[in-house]
């Protein structure tokens, strides 16, 4: 067996090694402490930087440092393959260590770089001087770093929503993509400011606003008559205040919603009068919308638009004047008789219109003991309930019921309501309800159609065309309205 013999001055260094040694293993764990602490802390940071996006987040991230050599002036351009040209040809590229992104990302060298970042959502990092930045892309971020110094940033009209964050410095800033966004603890000689939307939160010494401000806090408004009397030229204004001069705009005038002129102007201009003939028939609404839209579109940003609208009154011809003009017309028309093919679905696609009927009704010169008169048409199997009184008749209810068959047809006539049976009549065969009887002495009433005795299952769905004994079959909603609305003693006209 071998004997190795230690000296004391070996024994000595081992002896202080391992003194030595748990101060170090502390130390070396305190120091990964620490820079653990660093990274987390500065990862929140920049999470908090004005919403930029997280490196981890980042699809490309260039740096620009270091162009050492004496390569010519040019540039160098960013492409969606990370390829970086100057000149407009392919480069002899030098990849640099300090590159960090997209694997393979390559950098030109060149005296004076131009920056160009052309894709979209790119993230571009600048870190040392560089003549001229320039973002095309959409939704792209540019870092300034503080040890940089930037002759020029242009933001383009592609470049929306676009993103600088200067921590260095900037000799002029031009933005013209829509929704810009400048932050940063850096400084900026001047911004030149072309798109809207742009927002500014770092220093500046100088700002140059060409924003195209149109219609911003211009207002327009209209000038017409409270009423209209019938027959008569509606004639409305309108004016522009508070715009900017010069600003070439599209007016158009509408009445309830439909354009019915249509012009272009400056802001310089007066608007265009309106001057319209109003249509009328029976049923002409009692009120119209008179409104204009004045519209101004910018070289960039959203278009402006301002607008007014005022309600004119129509005053409208009384129901004795539209009789009096086509009652020989309806009267000729309007005949007694079935005339259809015995199937619900010719009564429903033929009728008389409502105006036909209000016509119709109002030149014959019914009245009532009620404010309600009903008029059963057997040419075209419905029941009409007029409101109002004598020659002043206005349709309030229509609906499709079935008349007495051949042979037992409904008699034609005028009559009133006579009583109402809530419970209807059950029979052996059938039940029907509720009732509202008419023609005093006779078996006429309104009633549904016929179910299965004291049951809620139809037995006999048929209605639209002649099937009953001479009653009135309807609906059941339809009964329900007579019984609840229709007070004894009410006109019935049966033509």
């Amino acid at each position: 067996m071998r004997i190795r013999h230690i000296s004391a001055a070996e024994r000595r260094t081992r002896k202080m090694g391992r003194k030595k040694r748990p101060g170090f293993l502390l130390r070396a764990a305190l120091t990964a402490v620490l820079v653990a602490v660093f990274l987390i802390f500065g990862a929140a940071i920049s999470r908090e930087r004005a919403g930029f996006a997280d490196v981890a987040e980042v699809t490309d991230l260039y740096v620009a440092n270091g162009f050492p050599g004496d390569a010519s002036d040019g540039g160098f351009a960013g492409s969606n393959e990370n390829q970086f040209t100057r000149g407009g040809e392919a480069s002899s590229v030098q990849p640099l260590a300090h590159v960090v992104g997209a694997s393979g990302s390559k950098i030109a060298k060149t005296a004076k770089p131009t920056v160009e970042v052309d894709g979209q959502g790119r993230h571009v990092v600048v870190s040392d001087d560089v003549e001229l930045v320039r973002v095309t892309g959409a939704n792209s971020v540019v870092h300034i770093m503080g040890a940089a110094n930037v002759g020029r940033i242009e933001l383009l009209e592609s470049a929306v929503a676009g993103r600088i964050m200067i921590d260095g410095n900037v000799g002029t800033v031009d933005l013209a993509g829509k929704g810009a966004f400048l932050t940063g603890t850096g400084r900026i000689d001047t911004v030149v400011i072309n798109g809207a939307g742009a927002r500014i939160t770092v220093k500046y010494d100088n700002v140059i606003d060409n924003t195209d401000h149109g219609l911003s806090g211009a207002y327009v408004s209209i000038t017409a008559p409270d009423s209209i009397p019938t027959g008569k030229l509606l004639i409305a204004s309108a004016e522009i205040g508070n715009a900017e001069p010069g600003k070439t705009c599209s007016v158009v005038w509408y009445i309830n919603g439909v354009s019915v002129l249509e012009s272009t102007i400056t802001t310089d201009d007066k608007v265009p009068e309106l001057t319209y003939t109003m249509e009328y028939d029976r049923h002409a609404p009692e009120v119209a919308a008179i409104g204009v839209i004045v519209t101004y579109e910018p070289r960039l940003g959203d278009k402006h638009v301002i607008s007014d609208e005022v309600p004119v009154k129509l005053e409208n011809h009384n129901m004795e004047y539209w009789t009096r003009r086509d009652a020989a017309e309806v009267l000729n028309k309007v005949t007694t008789g079935y005339k259809g093919d015995f199937t619900l679905e010719w009564a429903q696609e033929n009728d008389y219109t409502e105006y036909e009927k209000e016509v119709w009704i109002n030149a014959k010169g019914y009245s009532s003991d009620s404010e309600y008169l009903i008029w059963i048409s057997i040419a075209y199997q419905r029941v009409n309930i007029f409101k109002g009184s004598e020659k002043d008749w206005e349709l309030i209810h229509s609906c499709i019921v079935a008349t007495g068959a051949p042979g037992r047809g409904t008699m034609t006539g005028v009559c009133k309501t006579t009583y109402k049976q809530k419970y209807g009549w059950t029979t052996r065969d059938y039940t029907c309800k509720p009732v509202v009887r008419f023609r005093a002495g006779t078996g006429y009433a309104f009633h549904s159609r016929l179910y299965y005795p004291n049951s809620d299952k139809l037995k006999d769905t048929r209605i639209g065309f002649p099937i009953s004994l001479g009653c009135i079959r309807m609906y059941d909603e339809d009964i329900q309205f007579i019984y609840d609305y229709i007070p004894d003693g009410s006109t019935v006209v049966v033509f």
